[in-house]
């Protein structure tokens, strides 16, 4: 068990690290007194703060990812230890909900909105507000079509099983929408492919949530093809950190097949989609939920009822006249509670965010602190054998030092051009794959119009509808526009539809870009998760090759200081910590606010340009420009043309069919060009932040000596006569910091000591 071991290693860093702190404040005031503005030292002061912040700021996510109905808000709330997501039948999850845990203050249910920084609270406080708030809003946002542009909940609750773990303060469950879920909404579906594809790449743990009852339908199947498919160095990466949970267990009866049997079978289905060996936990969230509340003294009289009536049978006891009686809930619920296999997955994910993002983040903090102590001990250092000097000499070794220091930023520059060189190489590649993705889109979407046009010719729809849609064409069209097959309208040409008036003229309109725009973005939904998990790899080789380029220039800097002071100098690890770095996930984030906050400001400054107009295309009719704004950027605008011809009773109208592919290519090609230029933008922000950061260590590095033999120059031209004083004031100082040192190097030990199997 690393948990132990986690929270002591956890506490040591963090009281090592604020001592580390103290020492360094006081160090310097006390030179500041004597003149020493010690400016050197800022940024090793800098990094210590920022290393005990980030044990402070951390977060661990863990995904859980289900179908519609498999139990996922009952798993959810057993998991928090309250009834706080409510449960229905319909498809609850319009939006990923963030579960962030809290030691105390009140609940609340926070919402994010596209555009603005600051969440809007919905409700705070009572649980039972929370969730009929919650669920009123969820109604709305999938009634409503989200005109709100929501974005994500985040609900702030405490978290039962984490209040036991203080150095997990930053834990975070991430309910995340289903398949199924993204099928039944009204909105931007592929918005929810997209959220639980960055879940599964970005989260400590995930929890695949399968329902026993039904755990062979389409459902949970649609859930891995959708997710995984072509995914599969995803799986190998990540087989650690991803648990299936078959809930509602409870509902298994003496005359279905035991659960081992059903587990079994399970496995061998998850071995075809690429699980090589894939772990299941048989768990009833009911059983677990109600026996937490019961535990904590919150259940109602219904819960309690309910407990007993379903559960209390199984604890039944023989009294002493041979008989039976089920012992009270509170006797029971201990031992229900365990049998309900929530406890274990409680523990299992713990252990797996230990074990990965914990043990990385304390290893990371610890290193950058063991690096600001050696920074400090290599001043002391320097200044005591400064004094020991003659002062000639080390006004020769400092000129020496200012050119090497010189020699030092120029391959430095040298980096930066190698860096800017991999930079377009890389935007160039991904531009490809952009045009890639362009490419196929169109030829699919004219294949798409193609067959259409094909089933019409032949005056029914299609018998082998394309692989590579998810609703059959002649299925939707029939069902949204079934006189698009009438033959007293088909004309000669099946590519070009004739109505009787301007609404179903219209109504076709709608009907295709309810079709396609949401097909075109889950393609594109598909490039972009591939060019993440590309890019993310290269980022990785690319920030070892920046690390070891500098690291090679801090080296050689080094070396010259060894040797002509010939002092003991330690070595200056260029370090690129877990906590320091976004994501390209992060990147694409911040990129897609900045432009939506510009797109805001444009909207007021120029707010015509939103306003719902009609206006001519090609000759016809079109009804709206709030289409074609950038929350839409799949929308296109149908042309058809006014009275081409009269029937006995009404005028024709006719929708072309060639043009409207036509405009979906164009609107692709629309989206390209954006595309490129926020991964140019993605690209150019992750890899200058890597230089950068490697960059301004070695620049720290330069800057504190040269700061240090400034001052040292100084002292020991106004204060020679206290020159054995001095010295021995360093020497105490360097007694007291050896202690920290040596504290840290212990809790390094520790750590390797029980440093997990990766």
């Amino acid at each position: 068990m690393f948990s132990q071991e986690f929270q002591a290693t956890y506490q040591e860093i963090k009281t090592t690290g604020e001592r580390l702190l103290q020492y360094l404040r006081e160090f310097r005031a006390s030179r500041i007194r004597e003149g020493d503005d010690t400016k050197g030292l800022q940024s090793v002061e800098n990094d210590i703060v920022n290393a005990i912040n980030a044990l402070k700021a951390q977060k661990y996510q863990v995904a859980v990812i289900a179908p519609m109905k498999a139990g996922k808000s009952t798993f959810l709330n057993a998991l928090i230890g309250a009834d706080i997501l409510a449960s229905e039948t319909a498809a609850c999850t319009v939006c990923r909900t963030d579960i962030l845990h809290i030691d105390s203050g009140k609940p609340q249910l926070l919402e994010y909105r596209v555009g603005q920084k600051q969440p809007a609270v919905i409700a705070e406080g009572d649980a039972g507000e929370i969730v009929h708030k919650f669920l009123d809003r969820t109604h709305e946002i999938r009634d409503r079509a989200n005109p709100d542009r929501v974005k994500y909940f985040e609900l702030r609750h405490p978290i039962e099983a984490i209040s036991r773990y203080p150095s997990l303060a930053g834990f975070t469950l991430v309910d995340t929408p289903g398949p199924n879920e993204w099928k039944t909404a009204s909105f931007d579906t592929t918005s929810l492919k997209e959220t639980a594809l960055e879940a599964l790449r970005t989260c400590d743990a995930i929890l695949f949530l399968l329902d026993y009852t039904s755990f062979r339908d389409e459902a949970a199947s649609d859930l891995f093809k959708e997710l995984l498919e072509n995914r599969k160095e995803f799986l190998v990466e990540n087989t650690g950190k991803i648990f299936f949970i078959l809930n509602k267990v409870d509902m298994h009866s003496e005359k279905d097949r035991p659960i081992s049997d059903v587990i079994t079978g399970i496995k061998r289905d998850l071995i075809k989609f690429g699980f090589s060996n894939p772990v299941i936990y048989p768990v009833s969230a009911r059983k677990g939920l109600w026996a937490k509340l019961i535990m904590q003294g919150s259940a109602t009289d219904s819960v309690k009822k309910d407990f007993r009536k379903f559960f209390g049978g199984a604890y039944a006891e023989e009294d002493e006249e041979g008989g039976s009686y089920i012992p009270p809930n509170s006797k029971i619920a201990p031992k229900a509670l365990e049998d309900s296999k929530i406890p274990a997955i409680e523990n299992t994910v713990i252990q797996t965010i230990i074990q990965n993002s914990g043990w990385n983040l304390l290893d990371g903090v610890c290193g950058k602190l063991d690096k600001a102590a050696k920074a400090i001990e290599d001043k002391l250092n320097t200044e005591i054998r400064g004094w020991e000097i003659e002062l000639k000499d080390l006004q020769a070794k400092i000129e020496e030092y200012k050119r090497r220091s010189e020699l030092a930023r120029s391959k430095v520059e040298n980096v930066k051009n190698f860096v800017k060189k991999k930079e377009q190489e890389l935007i160039e590649r991904f531009s490809q794959e952009i045009a890639h993705f362009a490419e196929q889109a169109k030829h699919r979407i004219q294949a798409l119009f193609d067959r259409f046009a094909e089933s019409r010719k032949a005056k029914n729809p299609l018998s082998d509808p394309l692989g590579w849609v998810k609703q059959s064409i002649d299925s939707f069209f029939q069902q949204v526009l079934p006189f698009v097959f009438d033959s007293a309208k088909s004309g000669s040409d099946p590519y070009k539809i004739q109505v009787y008036n301007k609404s179903e003229a219209q109504e076709i309109w709608k009907a295709i870009n309810t079709f396609c725009r949401p097909v075109i973005k889950d393609w594109w939904v598909d490039t972009q998760a591939r060019l993440i998990r590309d890019g993310t790899q290269i980022q990785k080789e690319l920030a070892s090759e920046i690390q070891s380029q500098i690291q090679a220039i801090s080296n050689e800097l080094s070396s010259y200081l060894k040797e002509s002071l010939e002092i003991k100098l330690n070595p200056n690890p260029i370090q690129f910590p877990s906590f320091e770095l976004p994501t390209i996930d992060d990147q694409i984030q911040r990129q897609q606010e900045a432009y939506t906050r510009y797109k805001n400001v444009t909207k007021y400054r120029n707010e015509t340009r939103y306003k719902t107009k009609s206006r001519k295309v090609e000759g016809g009719f079109c009804e709206s420009d709030r289409y074609e704004n950038y929350e839409d950027p799949y929308t296109v605008q149908v042309p058809y043309t006014d009275t081409i011809g009269k029937t006995a009773y009404r005028d024709l109208y006719e929708v072309d069919l060639r043009q409207t592919a036509q405009a979906f290519k164009d609107k692709i090609d629309e989206q390209v060009v954006g595309s490129r230029e926020m991964l140019q933008r993605v690209v150019e922000k992750q890899v200058i932040t890597h230089f950068r950061g490697a960059e301004q260590q070695i620049n720290d590095y330069i800057n504190k000596f040269q700061a240090d033999f400034d001052q040292l120059l100084v002292e020991r031209e106004t204060k020679e006569a206290k020159a054995e004083q001095i010295r021995q004031s360093l020497e105490a100082e360097k007694v007291v910091l050896d202690s920290h040192i040596q504290n840290l190097g212990t809790i390094g030990k520790s750590l390797q000591a029980w440093k997990p199997r990766q």
